[in-house]
């Protein structure tokens, strides 16, 4: 058993099972030289799968273990909490009496819950063998019964994950060098890194693209369709198609959805990536914050992820894709 890692307020334990065995190639760019030279033959990353499901658009989702009982939780890269599940639920793992510190969370579409948040701490938390005890914990509802709970961006970037939607995949390094040997696997296999940027007022890495020639700030997603923000499409000129929907905000409010009326070229670095045709709403009004459109102008969620053979690494705040193959998809 390695040694105990300890964060902040928490400790890290690994545990042998669930393992990848990653064979480490030479890289093949100067920049990963001196680690393909010192580096030892294999490099193990703790790893479980991830099951994508239809849940209001496609979404990953990990079994994790909270004090002992098994959860399985959204993958949510915009989500301003380490770990979070419901009152409920937080019950059945001993966790009572909390005080609500915020009214925040949904009972159903448009209704705030009057439960509200509640911050708290669980004792243990365990991912593939890695158990990390005192976790910060967030209590909230959500409209959706079936969902148990989620991962957010602090426990994605605190514990360096490699979301992998290529191989369905959910890494995590077990040693200090693991990560950087990751990054080196992943690049001689053909992937090219791009450069993500924190935005510690959104909890979210941001990425800059073209979007049919127009540059764009999105957000790094994890869950769902690709979207834009719809004064950023007018401001672009992109065509708008039919109403679709309304979307159900975090926060209570009811926005109008349309989607973009034909697909759009997208690329990132000079990278083309494949096609998409998003969904448009006001993300201000979503999120009833109305700063939001000021800082971003829409997002990438998993359909382009899964799109693209994405592997996002958090801790480095890059996203790796694969350069499109001569005539067929990236």
């Amino acid at each position: 058993m390695t040694p105990p890692r300890h964060g902040p307020s928490l400790k890290r334990f690994a545990v042998p099972p669930f393992l990848d065995r990653l064979s480490v190639l030479p890289a093949p760019i100067a920049a990963l030289a001196s680690l393909a030279v010192s580096a030892p033959a294999q490099a193990e990353m703790v790893s479980v799968p991830v099951e994508f499901r239809q849940v209001e658009g496609t979404r990953p989702f990990v079994t994790v273990r909270m004090n002992g009982r098994a959860f399985s939780l959204m993958v949510h890269a915009n989500g301003d909490f380490y770990v979070m599940t419901t009152h409920a639920r937080a019950a059945k793992i001993g966790i009572r009496h909390l005080r609500k510190t915020s009214n925040f969370g949904i009972a159903s579409e448009g209704h705030v819950a009057r439960l509200g948040r509640a911050e708290t701490k669980v004792g243990s938390l365990e991912v593939g063998g890695v158990r990390l005890d005192g976790s910060p914990l967030s209590v909230f509802e959500v409209p959706v019964p079936a969902l148990e709970g989620m991962l957010g961006t602090p426990f994605l970037r605190a514990e360096r994950v490699f979301v992998d939607f290529d191989e369905g995949r959910f890494r995590l390094p077990r040693e200090a060098g693991d990560a950087e040997h990751e990054r080196a696997r992943l690049i001689a296999s053909g992937y090219r890194p791009h450069r993500l940027t924190f935005d510690p007022t959104l909890s979210t890495y941001i990425v800059t693209v073209e979007i049919d020639g127009h540059p764009a700030r999105l957000q790094v997603g994890t869950v769902a369709q690709n979207i834009l923000d719809r004064s950023y499409v007018a401001n672009s000129g992109i065509a708008v198609g039919p109403r679709i929907d309304v979307e159900a905000g975090p926060r209570g409010a009811l926005v109008e959805t349309w989607i973009a009326k034909r697909v759009l070229s997208v690329s990132i670095d000079g990278d083309r990536t494949a096609q998409t045709q998003p969904w448009i709403f006001d993300l201000s009004a979503y999120n009833s914050r109305k700063s939001v459109a000021s800082r971003v102008d829409g997002s990438l969620g998993a359909e382009f992820m899964l799109a693209n053979r994405a592997v996002i690494d958090f801790g480095a705040g890059e996203l790796f894709l694969k350069p499109p193959e001569q005539g067929g998809r990236p």
